[in-house]
């Protein structure tokens, strides 16, 4: 069943179905006008939707049946649908968090025809029953399959790095707010694919140069993001194979992501030893994959690498880790990326750098504890920018409001999640916000900003924020914000939902101070 609710995903994908949704519910007679589809086919298409929560029935009054689905009447051409919360976030055409590609055109034309080759992966042969065709021929451990699919076609290859792309921003943002590469210099992004993470980090880190490391077809791909970006002087193409001795291109962080899943175990152990001999003394690397831990949805994406490169490692981020150290990496620490499927591991080679690379909370070691750490405060930063200053290079007053503003946003989106306000109908206003200024900020330069809660009421709650001077740590500014949560529909003040009483309790820290 999960194989067809899948391809029913990506038809309504090919349909535009979710972006044709966006403004609001529609009937089946009108999508079927809109897109062109039998309107009995498309009835089929939204109810396997439906089933799985991606898109709810209602009816001409706006209600709507249990779980987003089934009213106890069948579904006719008047019928209307209309996106659930995530469709609206990560399937419209054009959305910020846009991943619809993804799944289109890489998961549906490349990788499940591939899984088909499940069977003979395992190593196994022989007549598989009567309703095979043929039988299945074992087949042989092989790292250069993403090679070969590349070299297919310009086509194939434009279609992988599309998709991938769309893949790939989320976690690329997310990796660029994490880090501190404040005196890095350049980062060798290898396979780096569209340069989605390179594209992230430069925009992030206005000092730092990227090379994005990838076939050449790839990078062709790749210089279109970029271009787009307008980043072609700080974020250059490289073309090669990783699986050959890379270029000497000066870089003292090296990011590898989504290569090891699709290695033969044996050729993960030489990526990561090119890793240590490319970087200087200091340098950082950081290994995003699909990792393995119990139970964790990962293992559905192992087992497609399975399927095209036998011999493929079951990933854990402990395996990941234990490998690092061996090689003679230090401070081996990892952290969630898209939670229960992808991980960061990072480590640096010796000595480890004073200046700590993660802005936001502690990370913990998976070898310790899988758990999400959990921290009394929450870090972010900012990088002051030229259009921020006056003249002097001296921050604009009223942008330290600004940046209270984004700095809890942030913890917003990291304390509850993009989705929480749509699931729960609940939403948050700013009461109040003072400003206590301390010391400028100057053009050029780093803020480490430290967000805590300071008292959990019925229906609101206190946050501080404490802007720091990366360079020497000294305050900046102290803001203290007061936040209301309402009802979404009446905007009138309701008691803030257990569960987000439990995550904010958290980070309540009452005598936070000076």
């Amino acid at each position: 069943f999960g194989f067809m609710a899948s391809k029913g995903l990506f038809v309504a994908l090919d349909l535009g179905l979710f972006t044709h949704l966006q403004h609001g519910p529609k009937s089946v007679a009108e999508l079927s006008g809109a897109t062109g589809a039998p309107t009995e086919a498309l009835i089929k298409v939204l109810e396997v939707c439906a089933a799985s929560g991606i898109v709810v029935r209602v009816r001409g009054d706006g209600a709507e049946g249990e779980d987003g689905h089934g009213m106890g009447t069948a579904p006719t051409q008047a019928t209307r649908y209309r996106n659930s919360a995530a469709a609206r976030s990560f399937l419209v055409k054009g959305s910020r968090h846009d991943f619809g590609d993804y799944y289109r055109l890489q998961i549906d034309k490349q990788f499940y025809p591939l899984l088909t080759r499940l069977y003979a992966s395992l190593g196994l042969s022989g007549d598989r029953g009567p309703h095979e065709t043929g039988t299945a021929a074992p087949l042989k451990a092989n790292s250069r399959w993403y090679e070969e699919l590349i070299a297919a076609s310009d086509k194939e290859a434009a279609i992988f790095t599309e998709a991938q792309h769309a893949g790939s921003v989320g976690p690329a943002r997310y990796l660029a707010k994490l880090l501190n590469l404040q005196g890095n210099r350049r980062v060798l992004d290898v396979a780096g694919g569209s340069g989605a993470f390179s594209i992230a980090l430069a925009q992030r880190n206005p000092a730092i140069s990227c090379v994005v490391f990838d076939f050449p077809r790839v990078i062709q791909v790749a210089g279109k993001f970029i271009r787009e970006a307008g980043l072609s002087r700080r974020v250059s193409t490289l073309g090669g194979n990783a699986m050959d001795p890379w270029a000497k291109v000066g870089a003292d962080v090296v990011l590898m992501s989504y290569i090891l899943s699709a290695l033969h175990k044996r050729d993960t152990q030489t990526m990561l030893q090119r890793a240590w001999d490319t970087l200087p003394p200091g340098g950082l690397l950081i290994v995003h994959d699909f990792m393995m831990e119990e139970g964790a949805p990962a293992a559905s994406w192992l087992l497609a690498h399975q399927a095209v490169t036998p011999g493929s490692p079951a990933l854990t981020s402990v395996w990941v880790e234990e490998q690092m150290q061996a090689l003679g990496f230090q401070g081996v620490q990892s952290r969630a990326a898209l939670p229960s499927i992808t991980k960061f591991v990072f480590a640096h080679k010796p000595p480890v750098p004073k200046v700590p690379w993660v802005l936001q909370q502690p990370v913990q070691s998976s070898s310790v504890s899988t758990a999400p750490p959990v921290s009394e405060t929450f870090r972010t930063s900012h990088y002051v920018r030229y259009n921020e200053c006056d003249m002097q290079g001296v921050v604009f007053n009223s942008n330290y409001q600004l940046f209270t503003s984004n700095s809890v946003d942030d913890f917003i989106v990291h304390a509850f999640g993009r989705n929480y306000c749509d699931e729960k109908q609940w939403d948050f206003m700013y009461v109040k916000s003072t400003i206590n200024f301390k010391r400028a900020a100057r053009v050029f330069t780093h803020v480490n900003i430290d967000v805590m809660v300071t008292r959990l009421g019925n229906s609101s709650f206190d946050i501080r924020v404490i802007g720091k001077l990366a360079d020497d740590g000294e305050v900046s500014w102290v803001a203290d914000v007061s936040i209301v949560g309402v009802d979404r529909s009446s905007l009138k003040p309701v008691p803030l939902p257990e569960d987000l009483r439990a995550m904010l309790s958290n980070f309540l820290h009452p005598q936070a101070s000076l």
